[in-house]
C-alpha cells in the first residue's frame, strides 16, 4: 500500500492508547475527538502533540491512563 502526499500535508498515526484513554465517568476519549483537535489546528507537529496530550489530560482528569499512549505527526515539507 502506498499513498501520495503533497506539500504541507500530514500523516498523523496513533495507539489506541488515545482514543481510548478513558475519563472518570467511564466514556472514551473517542477517535473523533482527535481527529477535531488536528482539525482546529495549523501548528507545527510538536506543537500539535502538545495540543492533544493536553486536552487528553482534562479529558482524563485524575483517572490513570491504563494503556500507552504513541502520537506521531509527520509534515511533508
Amino acid at each position: 500500500t502506498s499513498i501520495t502526499m503533497a506539500k504541507g500535508d500530514y500523516l498523523i498515526t496513533i495507539t489506541d492508547g488515545v482514543s481510548e484513554a478513558k475519563a472518570e465517568d467511564g466514556s472514551e476519549y473517542s477517535l473523533e475527538r482527535v481527529l477535531d483537535v488536528f482539525r482546529t489546528s495549523d501548528a507545527a507537529p510538536d506543537d500539535m502533540i502538545e495540543d492533544l496530550m493536553k486536552d487528553i489530560r482534562q479529558f482524563t482528569g485524575d483517572e490513570q491512563w491504563r494503556d500507552d499512549v504513541t502520537i506521531v505527526v509527520l509534515k511533508w515539507q
